[in-house]
């Protein structure tokens, strides 16, 4: 007797009954299809049935360094050059914009004591050559009765003569604009240095079993050289010794309390509002909330690598050139999911791409300062650079 093929014997052990579950199976998955794609329509007519509660409340940081990332630079090449962006405080009318700086360097930082020793010594520092900009915006959009949001400067440092395919090490500063920009990095050093010995005597006041308050005016363990920069005159020639011990880059507390409360708002969505399109999308998501997170690091020393070199480069340079291209980012939970997948996925990435629809600020100001809230909490474009094309949600509908 003749053997069937395996092909007409799995054919043949499919029983009279299974052929009838199968057919089951097709129309539940059909029925199932058809109420999914109802319930989405239904999501879009049905509003809201009671009030929802968005928290707006972008971070102000003291005023220092935040909203870090970086752009490849295009003078002269894109491996010779790169953009270091940053925000710092609100641009309310009564407020005068800091000066901004980056000390750009190879030497990585050391440990510990000589963590900004190590670098400074061998970092160049690069002034900010335009002034920051800024927008202001109506808080609701085309409602010439609501309060306007004075959006944060932001200042575009682009740093030339780099070498190809380099790790570079770099800290952006801030400063007061009174004293100018010739100031700035004197200044900046003369901090980060101080900070590094009031950390030092901290250190050993702990491992001596001594943890005293430690008051940088009245410590008499400082070296030498040291006292000397607390006595030095900058500037004008005023004595800076009190700003010293302050962070040199940091408004008053009260002064930003105000300025919090001014950006900060809890809005109620009404019964009856529609919150979903007929594609199952939020209409107006709702804005990344940092509340309780602390602010990006400051006074950390980042680094970036300049691209292959672009005027004479070998295949070994350019092959394989990885990039990450991302779209439609938004303030969403899927979001951060893509964003932390980029962050722990870096390896040999170059650059990514942000192709369109940024952040989904439907025209409120104060949502673009808490999508780069979002990226200084979930990215990592403070080390690779980010570039962004516009789509019609952050340029078309962002329009005052």
């Amino acid at each position: 007797m003749a053997v069937p093929s395996t092909k007409a014997t799995t054919r043949c052990l499919v029983p009279t009954s299974h052929k009838h579950f199968i057919k089951h199976v097709k129309n539940t998955i059909s029925i199932a299809t058809i109420i999914a794609s109802a319930l989405l329509v239904l999501n879009s007519i049905l509003p809201v049935t009671a009030k929802e509660h968005v928290v707006i409340a972008p971070r102000h940081c003291h005023g220092t360094v935040r909203h870090l990332h970086l752009a490849v630079g295009n003078a002269p090449s894109a491996a010779r050059s790169m953009t270091v962006s940053f925000a710092s405080t609100w641009a309310f009318p009564d407020r005068i914009a800091p000066t901004a700086g980056v000390f750009v360097g190879t030497n990585k930082p050391g440990d510990d004591d000589g963590y900004y020793k190590e670098f400074l010594n061998n970092a160049t520092f690069y002034p900010e050559h335009e002034d920051p900009i800024t927008y202001t915006i109506l808080m609701r959009h085309k409602d010439p009765e609501s309060d306007k949001y004075h959006a944060p400067y932001q200042h575009h440092i682009t740093i030339q003569g780099l070498e190809p395919d380099t790790t570079y090490y770099y800290l952006p500063v801030l400063g007061d604009r009174n004293e100018g920009i010739d100031s700035l990095e004197e200044h900046a050093r003369m901090h980060f240095f101080l900070s590094a010995a009031k950390q030092k005597l901290q250190k050993n006041q702990q491992q001596n079993g001594n943890p005293q308050a430690f008051d940088l005016q009245s410590e008499t363990q400082l070296t030498q050289e040291q006292q000397e920069l607390i006595e030095q005159k900058i500037g004008n020639g005023n004595r800076r010794t009190s700003t010293i011990v302050k962070q040199y880059f940091e408004y008053d507390q009260s002064y930003l309390a105000r300025d919090y409360d001014a950006n900060s708002e809890i809005v109620e969505i009404d019964p009856g509002t529609p919150l979903w399109d007929q594609n199952g999308r939020r209409l107006s998501p709702p804005p990344y909330d940092p509340t309780g997170i602390a602010c990006i690091d400051a006074g950390k020393i980042r680094s970036f690598a300049t691209a292959p070199d672009d005027e004479n480069p070998s295949a070994e340079d350019l092959y394989p050139m990885h990039f990450g291209v991302i779209g439609d980012i938004g303030q969403f939970e899927h979001s951060q999911d893509v964003l932390n997948h980029l962050r722990d996925h870096t390896k040999g990435i170059r650059a990514v791409v942000l192709v369109g629809d940024i952040a989904y600020a439907d025209y409120d100001g104060r949502k673009w300062d808490t999508f780069f809230d979002f990226l200084d909490d979930q990215s990592n474009f403070d080390e690779i650079p980010l570039m962004i094309a516009a789509g019609n949600h952050g340029a078309l509908q962002e329009r005052c």
